[in-house]
């Protein structure tokens, strides 16, 4: 034992040296990688026909486009827009001459370098959640996952290395009526739709990781909850409505598909994913914590716990413990993580005992593989082992007189074996 504390304490100095230059190089590569993108915005008419002068400059094609170029991550952007007004899933679906073939074929005149990321920015659900009116509506939430399930097999088939982000679709008013009747059910309908793209990226995420991904999430409770200054009002048969935005509307939309690109696609080019926090609890070989973990980016997380313990000669909880860990990824995908860790904690052993009484730090080294239920709102379910250091010799005092009659050594049990349960969510 006394030679593994000898050699211990200049491994975590060499292993700390080795972390910190680690973090310099992906933070070099970060700031110096920058990707080129060609993205195909696919939608319908509240992407083509948002209500308001200039349309070629402010519609949020352009916004989206404009607001990525300003990000350090990206060199050039070309787009091309190819939604349709009025169009559902059900037109876009595979077939001979439909226009998802048209969509291909425009793709391949765009995306003509295969260094440059392609990207498929989809937004499509207004027109499918209508009463009646525009084509197969109103598309059940079961269809609608299965329309959009053929459209990106369609799309993986022929771009292979591809990515295609699914945008949210946003609030309309529940009177919208116009040659197309939306309404109340239609409205209940479009928030269903909101859950399927979520089961979608789950799915895809077990089986064709990092292709598919989810938009924004705020765009439809903001536009709801601004729907006055954001739509243009429109004469309809059932009072005046609001579907299509306004130029205030197209850019905020624009920032939002932007946004989510950059958050979904960008930082995960550069091993920095998207940022979680999450809260729960780790129940250790002998002890029970609460929980904070972070992760500040795809590959540099932290965990700051604290909980009552015992010791392995006594399974009762008289003592106590609080930590930190830096955490680094080694390997990532959607749905799982695999990461190695240093860890710090300060630990009192016998706190509500005065007579014999102590406290000292215990470093030590884990690795620990972490498993998502789903990429949104995630739960996480991980296991670490690893191995730590810690022992004292401490007195005992008389609880009469509190004199020192003698002394006691305590040793930490040396195996780390942590089961955790994390509720995650996006920072």
């Amino acid at each position: 034992m006394l030679t593994i504390k000898k050699l211990f304490v200049p491994f975590m100095f060499v292993f700390f040296i080795s972390f910190l230059s680690h973090i310099k190089i992906y933070a070099q590569v970060y700031e110096k990688t920058k990707r080129d993108l060609d993205i195909v915005f696919i939608g319908n008419s509240i992407a083509t026909e948002t209500q308001h002068e200039n349309l070629q400059q402010n519609d949020p094609q352009v916004i989206a486009c404009e607001c990525l170029r300003q990000f350090s991550e990206v060199g050039e952007v070309e787009f091309i827009n190819q939604g349709r007004s009025g169009f559902t899933t059900v037109d876009y679906l595979p077939s001979k001459g439909g226009a998802l073939e048209e969509v291909i074929k425009a793709t391949h005149q765009l995306h003509k370098d295969n260094q440059r990321l392609l990207i498929f920015s989809i937004s499509l659900g207004a027109n499918d959640s209508a009463e009646n009116g525009p084509n197969g509506s109103p598309v059940s939430p079961k269809t609608y996952h299965k329309n959009f399930h053929s459209i990106i097999k369609q799309l993986l088939i022929n771009f292979p290395d591809c990515k295609i982000i699914l945008q949210q679709p946003i609030w309309y008013s529940p009177n919208t009526f116009n040659s197309s009747e939306y309404m109340v059910k239609g409205l209940a309908r479009l928030q269903s739709y909101i859950l399927e793209l979520q089961k979608l990226v789950y799915e895809y995420s077990q089986r064709k990781a990092d292709h598919i991904f989810l938009g924004n999430e705020k765009g439809f409770e903001y536009f709801k909850e601004n729907y006055l200054k954001l739509y243009t009002p429109e004469a309809g048969k059932e009072g005046t409505y609001y579907l299509h935005p306004n130029k205030e509307g197209a850019f905020v939309l624009g920032k939002f598909w932007a946004a989510s690109i950059h958050e979904q696609l960008l930082f995960d080019l550069n091993s920095f994913a998207q940022k979680m926090i999450g809260f729960g609890g780790e129940l250790s070989v002998l002890s029970l914590k609460p929980n904070v973990r972070i992760w500040a980016s795809k590959s540099i997380g932290f965990e700051v716990f604290g909980g009552v313990a015992s010791k392995l000669s006594d399974s009762k909880p008289t003592d106590m413990e609080v930590g930190l860990k830096i955490l680094k990824t080694l390997q990532y995908n959607q749905s799982d993580r695999t990461y190695f860790g240093i860890m710090g904690k300060w630990k009192w052993v016998n706190i509500n005992d005065a007579t014999q009484k102590t406290n000292l730090p215990i470093p030590g080294l884990l690795i620990g593989k972490e498993w998502y239920s789903k990429r949104i709102n995630r739960k996480g379910f991980a296991v670490e082992l690893g191995y730590q250091i810690g022992a004292k010799e401490y007195e005992i005092y008389n609880p009469i007189n509190h004199i020192a009659i003698g002394k006691e050594n305590f040793t930490e049990f040396p195996l780390i074996l942590n089961l955790r349960y994390t509720f995650y969510r996006r920072k």
